[in-house]
């Protein structure tokens, strides 16, 4: 695949200061998806993992909706609250 497994981040001097590690990949409806990736603040030495659950291709939403008005105010029917 071309998942970017590792991306760096770096400041004005050429210095790495955060880093994206991807932890875990599951093909889901034959896509090779990142469901687990961390973020670490290399300053400080903190982090922040992320685990995404319940990934879903193809819902059928229409292209339209990816335009950037829509990216900035997203018609309601799309959001789903919890």
């Amino acid at each position: 695949t071309f998942l970017p497994m590792k991306a760096e981040y770096y400041d004005g001097q050429g210095k790495v200061y955060r880093r994206m590690e991807v932890l875990e990949v599951k093909e889901i409806q034959g896509i090779p998806t990142v469901t687990k990736a961390k973020m670490s603040d290399l300053q400080t030495g903190g982090y922040t993992e992320m685990t995404f659950k319940k990934i879903e291709y193809n819902k059928g939403i229409p292209e339209n909706v990816f335009t950037e008005r829509y990216l900035r105010k997203p018609p309601r029917k799309y959001i789903r609250r919890r």
